[in-house]
């Protein structure tokens, strides 16, 4: 099941069917998935603990660590797809919907005089490409002080759910505003 050929919902029931499997569903409160999802996280965060940025590049140099990784991000990932089980949100939606609101957020917001938010879609070559424009403006200019942290979370919710198949393009919007397009593997069903 790599990730060209494989959906959110494929992982999802995947992941509902193991649970079920086990009559774990008891213990899947949205508290307890949380709880273990943010264990997971520190258990991959100790990966990269008191290296620099550089370094945390290294990882792919190494097959095992490489392999301790990919396992931690699997962990993460799979208490993420139960934790959407369990509330019922569509996570690719959420993402979608995330980009939206960070493109009003910091590009539309500060804008005076207001502008326009368009959302696409595309299917080419088995990819799936939803584009979000505004003309607000632009990323580097908005006034309002964003971490970026936004922006990485969508990246490591892609790079876990979809590996190297999924991008994240930001770029500017001529003549104002910026541009973010979300690509992953699409299979038509």
């Amino acid at each position: 099941m790599a990730d060209p050929m494989t959906t959110v919902s494929v992982l999802r029931e995947a992941m509902r069917r193991f649970v079920a499997e086990r009559d774990w569903e008891q213990f899947h409160s949205p508290k307890n998935l949380v709880m273990g999802l943010s264990v997971e996280a520190a258990e991959l965060m100790e990966h990269f603990l008191w290296v620099s940025n550089e370094e945390s590049h290294q990882v792919v140099h190494d097959p095992a660590r490489l392999g301790e990784v990919a396992d931690e991000m699997a962990d993460v990932a799979l208490y993420l797809l139960a934790l959407c089980n369990t509330l019922g949100i569509d996570l690719s939606e959420a993402i979608v919907a995330k980009i939206a609101k960070n493109a009003i957020k910091h590009g539309l917001e500060p804008k005076a005089e207001g502008g326009a938010l368009t959302v696409s879609a595309e299917v080419v070559h088995g990819k799936l490409a939803v584009t979000v424009v505004d003309t607000g403006v632009g990323f580097a200019r908005a006034a309002t002080a964003g971490t970026g942290m936004g922006l990485q979370n969508i990246r490591e919710r892609l790079k876990l759910i979809y590996g190297d198949a999924a991008e994240l393009r930001i770029a500017g919007n001529a003549p104002s505003g910026t541009r973010v397009t979300i690509v992953v593997p699409y299979k038509a069903t």
